[in-house]
């Protein structure tokens, strides 16, 4: 069936050629007729050769038209097909292409990537010349949401094949929103609008389904599809943390301790892992092997390492650690990079009024326990230095990493802000009642400056009896590293006097408390903050508590000490697509760095700003080296990924369709496009016939001339002048 791809076109061309017929019908010249001598005579030899020049005439017509109809059917050639829609309106496809750090996941014909990318292709290659369209990437949804599609086909396939997988964040979300801005451009009113996810839809990408932009009820909904979802082939593990440290209370020259928790992406069967720690100042790369048995989500092994000897050189460099795993199905995932900080012994401040009441025990204030708790050995690991609260300033935690506040009621605005701001920077503050106070107003500050998510008693409560401390069980946290020794250390201490705080046991942030009194030592981190805020609710003291007299004390302070050692060295690490902070003063750009810690090749410098935030987010994880501007090593900063980004557990597929359901209308790819707005293609019986009609029209109009010229008539003039009439009678045109 052979048909129009446009009534209203085939009309227009029938009246362009019968519209000569028609004007020459209605606009013939009539003359009045006047009789005169010899009229009968010439009005004889004028119907004698009128039929004759009629039937030329009609003749030469009828070839004038066909000329015009059969130029007009090879230019209509390709529109020519079999069942061929009606009429087409243009279309506006905005392509949502998902290159986050999800879309690096290895599939058996390709990347996630690649095949994002192939099947949005087959999209835009399926548009029409005159439609629109518009690609967004989910690493930089922003890019073009205000500006209208582009008619550019062409150019939109390019820029599909230059696409790169990055290891940043892929946000799906935003990127669909910046789609539907763009569908909502007014350059595209009255066009179909189209939206066409090109994603695998994994859990990295997607990120618990945020809410996404509503349709408009007013407006045509927008035609939703989703690319095929690949198979998930094969198990993911990832290296989820790696801890560089030294053992509490451990001598500077004691070997580090590595811990790398291994954690399971994708799959349940049993996985075995061989995890290897290198760094360019280990004398070896550490290895240990990890087994995940079936359903076992994660787990974390101990990696030794041993550092090359060098005495001081050695100790005072910083020390970048890699660790990595075997290559899975997600490979961006399976190194992870920690700096194990130059400075080896922690500094902290004790702000405490001493006492002169003489000697014993009984006498010591809190501080004084503390102090000995922290540097119990000789030399001691940790640097102790006790500041009197009236003298406290920014300038006595500059240089530490723990700050340990045992008269919190002697403290003015400015210095619970001092406090806040070391905190910020990765500081960690300790704070505990005064031993000698009943009346506590300091809670309030410390509620509003350090932002203590609770409510805590002014008053210190006395116990009806001493109540027994227990430990609430934590993979990680203050005293995760002791927690196999900790019921039984906690089980000898009681507590007699305590604040009240407004928290439940099973509060991710208590690590002791005392069952019907309440807890005992409470950690959080401030909004914003590096660092962390202990509170303890009772004073290191015998009348409040037995901590001070029993085996718990010196652990408990050694493990509070290493967690500063360990927020102190997050200072120098940072995650992909963040702008990172370098707390060093004079460093102007971070240098890539290979396993080795040479110059990475093809690496790019990130430059520094004056306030030490990079100028732009770090895209690429790995080691790096902080420079100061005279290109002199300052330390190592660390780069990691974000293990959620990364993603590549399956999403739920009902979910995500209910989810893009909110924007528009979802069906399969294409099943649209064929059903009445795609236009025929080239390989039609249009086709086959329009180089014949093409070749007949210039036949024809080759003929036109020639019967033009043959039916004019046109004779050499005659010598001498002839009377029309006579010329007329004898059967010649006028010259």
């Amino acid at each position: 069936m052979i048909g129009f791809a446009s009534p209203g076109l085939a009309l227009a061309g029938a009246l362009c050629v019968g519209l000569p017929v028609l004007v020459h019908l209605l606009l013939r010249r009539r003359r009045r007729p006047y009789e005169w001598a010899a009229m009968d005579l010439l009005r004889e030899a004028i119907r004698r050769v009128e039929r004759r020049r009629r039937l030329e005439r009609w003749l030469l017509l009828a070839v004038r038209c066909l000329v015009v109809a059969l130029a007009a059917g090879a230019i209509a050639g390709p529109f020519l097909g079999s069942v061929i829609a009606p009429e087409r309106r243009a279309r506006t496809l905005a392509v949502v292409v998902d290159d986050g750090a999800a879309s690096n996941e290895r599939l058996a014909t390709g990347t996630a990537l690649s095949v994002s990318v192939a099947a949005a292709k087959e999209m835009v290659e399926g548009l029409a010349p005159g439609d629109r369209v518009a690609i967004v990437r989910a690493t930089r949804p922003a890019d073009g949401a205000g500006e209208p599609a582009s008619m550019d086909l062409s150019g939109a396939v390019r820029r599909l094949d230059a696409l790169s997988s990055g290891e940043t964040a892929g946000d799906l979300a935003s990127a669909v929103a910046s789609a539907c801005a763009i569908l909502a451009h007014p350059d595209g009113a009255g066009t179909v609008r189209e939206l066409f996810v090109a994603s695998a839809l994994r859990e990295g990408s997607v990120r618990a389904f945020p809410p996404l932009p509503v349709g408009r009820g007013d407006d045509e909904p927008v035609r939703v599809s989703v690319m095929t979802t690949p198979d998930a082939a094969g198990d993911n593990v990832r290296i989820a943390s790696i801890r560089a440290e030294r053992p509490a209370g451990a001598a500077t020259d004691a070997a580090p301790v590595v811990k790398v928790v291994v954690e399971r992406d994708r799959g349940d069967a049993a996985v075995t892992r061989t995890v290897r720690v290198l760094g360019p100042t280990l004398a070896s790369p550490g290895e240990r092997t990890v087994t995940l048995s079936p359903g076992e989500r994660a787990r974390e092994v101990t990696v030794p390492v041993v550092e090359r000897s060098g005495g001081d050189a050695v100790r005072s460099a910083s020390r970048a650690i890699i660790a990595t795993i075997e290559p899975d199905a997600q490979p961006i995932d399976d190194a992870r990079t920690a700096v194990l900080a130059a400075t080896e012994r922690v500094r902290a401040v004790i702000v405490d009024r001493r006492t002169f009441d003489g000697t014993g025990i009984d006498r010591l204030s809190q501080g004084d326990w503390i102090a000995r708790a922290l540097a119990p050995a000789d030399p001691p690991a940790v640097d102790v230095v006790t500041v009197d609260p009236a003298s406290f300033d920014a300038r006595s935690c500059a240089a530490a990493e723990l700050a340990v506040v045992t008269q919190p009621q002697l403290l003015s605005d400015a210095q619970w802000r001092v406090l806040s701001a070391f905190v910020e920077r990765g500081g960690s503050c300790v704070v505990l009642p005064a031993a000698r106070e009943r009346v506590h107003a300091w809670t309030r500050a410390m509620r509003d400056v350090l932002g203590m998510p609770w409510q805590a008693s002014v008053d210190a409560v006395e116990l009806p009896a001493p109540a027994a401390i227990e430990a609430v069980r934590r993979e990680s946290g203050t005293l995760s590293a002791i927690m196999a020794e900790l019921p039984q250390l906690a089980g000898a201490v009681d507590v007699s006097r305590m604040l009240r705080l407004d928290v439940s046991p099973t509060d991710a942030s208590v690590v002791l408390f005392a069952p019907g009194a309440g807890a005992v030592m409470s950690q959080w981190s401030p909004a914003g903050a590096r660092g962390s805020v202990t509170l303890f609710t009772v004073a290191m003291d015998p009348s409040w508590t037995t901590i001070p007299l029993k085996p718990l004390m010196v652990p408990a302070w050694q493990e509070v000490a290493a967690e500063a050692r360990r927020r102190a060295g997050s200072g120098q690490q940072a995650t992909v697509g963040s702008f990172a902070m370098v707390d060093r003063p004079g460093i102007t750009e971070l240098r890539p760095v290979g396993i080795d810690g040479a110059p990475l090749a093809g690496g790019r410098a990130v430059p520094v700003g004056a306030g030490g935030r990079t100028v732009a987010p770090v895209d690429r994880s790995g080691a790096y080296e902080m420079a100061d501007a005279q290109g002199e090593s300052r330390g190592a900063f660390a780069v990691t990924v974000d293990p959620a980004a990364c993603s590549v557990r399956p999403s739920d597929p009902g979910r995500a369709m209910s989810w893009l359901a909110t924007v528009g209308t979802v069906g399969e790819p294409g099943t649209e496009r064929d059903a009445g707005l795609g236009i025929a293609s080239g390989s039609g019986p249009g086709m086959a016939i329009a180089g014949w009609m093409l070749a007949a029209c210039l036949a024809l109009a080759v003929l036109e001339s020639v019967l033009a010229r043959r039916f004019s008539h046109a004779r050499p003039a005659a010598s001498g002048p002839v009377h029309a009439a006579v010329r007329i009678a004898a059967g010649r045109a006028a010259a």
